[in-house]
């Protein structure tokens, strides 16, 4: 077992969240409602129908790493990567989805960025995201990299970006590499007018 691969899964986290705060604009409740600026995020988790619109708390075990953070969703730019948020109720956890996608072209995100090998592989033009989905999760990640794969569909792709905001779909799987044994398949997944924080 690795255990050096657990402080680039915090490191992953500590990107999402370094500059969430109290007084960030809010992109569920958006400034013009003359415009079409509605924020939604859905997917499904191993077939349960999850939905990460709402203006959630954050996670109890990321909170408990990073106490300054207090809200989701977030979307911002640590260098060249997005790195999205959103929270919500998942089987009755306060569950949490991460995702990031690395690109040269933060003023197009348009396009398909198929997920990297693994995790901690995140180069040009390919994405990552995890699920915490329950208590075990985070620990699951930390102690798994090396084990965990993507499988080959997993992909986000934007098909939306105007008004620094992003739409698009997204779906990925990961595997055991030895077992094949799927984690939190996440499938069916939509955002619509993700703002992303400047």
């Amino acid at each position: 077992m690795n255990h050096l691969k657990f402080p680039a899964l915090l490191l992953i986290i500590a990107f999402v969240f370094s500059f969430v705060s109290c007084d960030k604009e809010d992109p569920v409740n958006p400034d013009n409602q003359n415009t079409d600026t509605i924020f939604a995020f859905t997917c499904k988790v191993k077939d349960v129908a999850w939905n990460g619109s709402a203006k959630a708390a954050a996670n109890p075990n990321i909170g408990i790493l990073f106490p300054q953070i207090d809200s989701l969703p977030v979307a911002l730019f640590t260098g060249d990567t997005l790195m999205m948020g959103v929270g919500g109720l998942y089987n009755g956890y306060q569950a949490t989805m991460l995702m990031g996608l690395r690109t040269a072209n933060k003023s197009d995100l348009r396009g398909t960025y198929q997920f990297a090998p693994k995790i901690g592989s995140l180069s040009a033009g390919t994405a990552i995201g995890l699920f915490d989905g329950s208590s075990n999760d985070l620990a699951a990640y930390a102690f798994s990299l090396d084990a965990l794969e993507y499988v080959d569909s997993s992909r986000i792709i934007i098909t939306e970006h105007k008004n620094n905001r992003i739409s698009g779909t997204f779906r990925f799987n990961m595997k055991h590499s030895l077992t094949g044994q799927e984690f939190n398949k996440v499938t069916e997944g939509s955002f619509k007018n993700f703002k992303i924080q400047q």
